[in-house]
């Protein structure tokens, strides 16, 4: 037995009571209503499907059955004035990741049975609510903290309405309050965790004064802490690999990511992760025959919360801030900046200094699955590549990300080639790309050497490739780049910035080889270049994902963010040290 979808749709009723013994809410059904105040969902229904609350923007609350299996997308999408969720079930329910779209997480309340908790804390979906406890009234927000071995301090807020105490609390936990009243905001310093000790956790148990339950217990709350033994401490770091080829002491390339937390990290995950960036980075030519030239090491950037921003429904508390959906079209929003100074004058044992800031390359791995990527290149030659861990299939996988925003734009200073819509790029007047002068600012700092503005064999920087027999056969002028269909030419049909494939186009091998030489103090020679070249695509493996995401939708990566300077004029500006 169920509501029919859509029955009630844009309704102005404000109170409706639901009947027993219905099993499911169906689609629309109320969707758009003037329904206030308080929902009680009767104890039979297991399934709310799609939008079945959608736009009732002023409901304030909704309690939920013992016996719900499931809440399917936009069910509340939008509820904007809900403040109270109360689930009766002890195990969550399914929860589709945008069923309560629009809902103020930070601060709708969500109560659940006495030691659900921890279980509604993990599951998906759920875990969006910043405000679960027992009690409407009584929260920690945060309501617990991760951390590897070093000591550090958290802020938290209780929301009370009354007097409360703190009734337990491991000699390892500091809160700097043991008592208030209502609301009160306060820290918890936790000590240092010994190497070679076992992980632990425990609470602080925070107890209402003169107050019970249904069933007469004490109304408690709590804010749990986790933390992992792990070798390397946070802000600290760790070598991959050194190079064994140069005379200026090898490349320096830094892996580091963004939405990693202690768990991620002691796990293994962060580790795991960086390890397949740096092979990623280095199955491709010319990198994998030059890989010895490089350094290459990974930093401890320890986030409060596993995985990033990714759209209005989820909110991370991570090191560096990157969000999905920010920005126009939803793309990607990054903070490198942020990224340089962490990396020049937070990370114990850096290899990156001032002195080599401009010779080296900073990879950002945000802990999301999304296929997107930017570059950010400064005018000094210092660059950030944010490559997240895509799980989308190939050619879109964490591989191409790696290969077309680190390898590509990163270090090799090399343009995008694909086409995304038909204009002429010296005419062309959409919003939604960059157009000849970004080429034209790139190719006065002598980057870009795989695009041309002219459509001239004598005019491009592959001009000797065209003619020499070892290459005239795949390098050429082909019309179309950075964006457009026309004003614009790349020297190969296809190549690693055009659709991410593994394959460099040659004068993309010959710049980067060329780049290689001049940061190594070794002289770059056409002869060797072309002896040790090789046209060999890189593997067509797949991330260790799993199952491929299909490309639908996909977005080409946004173009690189060229900025004037070094990011040591930022540093300065900050009162950095390096």
């Amino acid at each position: 037995m169920g509501a029919h979808g859509g029955a009630f749709q844009g309704s102005n009723f404000a109170h409706i009571n639901l009947p027993e013994g219905l099993e499911v809410i169906e689609g629309s059904t109320f969707e758009s209503c003037n329904l206030q105040d308080t929902i009680t969902i009767p104890s039979t229904v297991v399934q709310i499907q799609e939008r079945a609350f959608a736009w009732c923007t002023k409901l304030g609350a909704v309690v939920l059955p013992e016996h719900l299996e499931e809440i399917k997308a936009n069910a509340f999408e939008n509820c904007r004035s809900l403040y109270y969720v109360r689930c009766l079930n002890p195990e969550p329910p399914v929860l589709s990741p945008w069923a309560f779209n629009g809902v103020e997480k930070n601060e709708c309340a969500l109560v659940v049975p006495e030691g659900s908790v921890d279980a509604y804390r993990k599951a998906s979906g759920w875990r969006e609510f910043k405000r679960i406890s027992t009690y409407q009234n009584f929260v920690c927000r945060p309501i617990h903290a991760k951390l590897l071995n070093k000591a550090g301090t958290r802020t938290v807020v209780l929301n009370a309405d009354g007097l409360w105490k703190v009734t337990y609390c491991p000699d390892w936990l500091h809160p700097s309050k043991k008592s208030g009243f209502k609301k009160t905001e306060f820290t918890v310093t936790i000590d240092a965790l010994p190497h070679g000790s076992a992980d632990r956790r425990d609470s602080i148990v925070f107890t209402l004064t003169g107050k019970t339950d249904e069933q007469g217990n004490p109304i408690t709350c709590y804010y749990s802490v986790e933390q992992f033994d792990y070798e390397y401490d946070e802000d600290t770091q760790m070598t991959l690999q050194q190079a064994t080829k140069g005379t200026a002491g090898g490349i320096n390339i830094v892996f580091l990511g963004d939405g990693y937390d202690a768990e991620d990290i002691a796990k293994g995950n962060f580790l795991l992760d960086m390890r397949e960036g740096m092979e990623y980075f280095f199955a491709i030519e010319p990198y994998k025959t030059y890989r010895e030239y490089f350094n290459v090491y990974a930093d401890i950037a320890m986030s409060y919360e596993s995985g990033v921003c990714s759209n209005v429904n989820i909110w991370r508390q991570t090191k560096f801030n990157t969000i999905y959906g920010a920005g126009a079209g939803g793309r990607l929003e990054v903070h490198p900046d942020d990224v340089m100074n962490y990396v020049l004058n937070e990370v114990s044992g850096t290899a990156i200094t001032s002195a080599n800031v401009n010779r080296s390359l900073v990879i950002c791995v945000p802990n999301d699955d999304a296929y997107e990527g930017i570059a950010v290149l400064y005018g000094s030659g210092a660059a950030v590549a944010f490559a997240p861990h895509s799980r989308y299939g190939y050619p879109n996988d964490y591989r191409g990300i790696i290969q077309h925003e680190a390898g590509g734009h990163g270090f090799g200073k090399l343009g995008d080639e694909y086409i995304y819509h038909r204009d002429n790029i010296y005419t062309c007047i959409c919003t939604c790309c960059s157009h000849a002068s970004h080429v034209a600012e790139a190719r006065q700092l002598g980057w870009y050497p795989n695009l041309s503005l002219q459509g001239k064999y004598g005019g491009s920087e592959w001009s000797h490739l065209i003619f020499d027999p070892r290459y005239s056969d795949i390098v050429d002028i082909y019309e179309g780049g950075h964006m457009h269909a026309r004003g614009i030419y790349r020297s190969e049909v296809n190549s690693c910035m055009n659709n991410n494939v593994p394959y460099y186009s040659t004068i993309s091998r010959q710049a980067i080889v060329e780049r290689i030489m001049q940061y190594s103090g070794e002289t770059f020679d056409y002869e060797t270049f072309v002896s040790k070249d090789s046209r060999q695509m890189g593997e067509k493996f797949l991330t260790r994902s799993g199952t491929p995401v299909g490309e639908a939708g996909a977005l080409p990566p946004s173009p690189p963010l060229i900025i004037k300077g070094s990011p040591l004029d930022y540093i300065s500006k900050k009162g950095g040290k390096r």
